[in-house]
């Protein structure tokens, strides 16, 4: 997924161009995490059996400990590791208080469900390319959790500050769509 720099020029025209940088930390950071889950799938099938590998427990089981254990870690280290990477390390904290919440509630609308199916039906030599699929669209939660903008208060919010290059509108009227943090109006 290319993620896109949205702005508006002075004549109200919407444009679009590759955030790369974004794009290839956003492509590293997944590509450790997939490293790292076929350890970590290797291991909770070895660990986690309570009853038949399949029985609803052991499936319950192991989405309660990916959910409330490893989704909060990787949170964690999603967030060090994108300040880290964009040279501001200093805001890690800001930026913990400020997405932390608002991106695990926006990853549990996703995975929760995903990993049942995971853990129900997939077998284990195929968990990595099912939680690789899915992660298409738990990237984009990551990403959309990430740009900071995507809850209705913060759309709200009339304190937004404009980048140099960007002017960004408020959604005050049917017209108006926002996209990724930035509102787009529509003549």
């Amino acid at each position: 997924m290319v993620e896109l720099l949205v702005s508006v020029d002075p004549r109200g025209l919407c444009i679009c161009r590759p955030d790369w940088g974004r794009t290839a930390r956003l492509c590293a950071f997944n590509g450790a995490m997939g490293l790292f889950g076929h350890y970590y799938y290797a291991i909770l099938d070895k660990s986690i059996v309570i009853g038949t590998a399949k029985s609803a427990i052991t499936v319950l089981a192991k989405v309660g400990i990916d959910q409330f254990i490893f989704a909060p870690v990787c949170t964690m280290l999603f967030y060090l590791f994108k300040v880290s990477t964009e040279g501001r390390p200093s805001e890690f904290v800001g930026e913990m208080q400020a997405k932390y919440v608002p991106t695990l509630l926006a990853g549990w609308k996703l995975w929760p469900a995903a990993h049942v199916v995971n853990f129900l039906f997939i077998p284990n030599q195929h968990r990595i390319l099912y939680t690789n699929i899915i992660s298409v669209g738990g990237t984009y939660i990551l990403s959309m959790a990430a740009s900071g903008d995507h809850t209705a208060q913060k759309r709200d919010s009339k304190t937004k500050k404009a980048k140099k290059s960007e002017r960004i509108l408020e959604a005050q009227s049917p017209n108006e769509v926002l996209f990724d943090g930035v509102t787009v109006k529509i003549d």
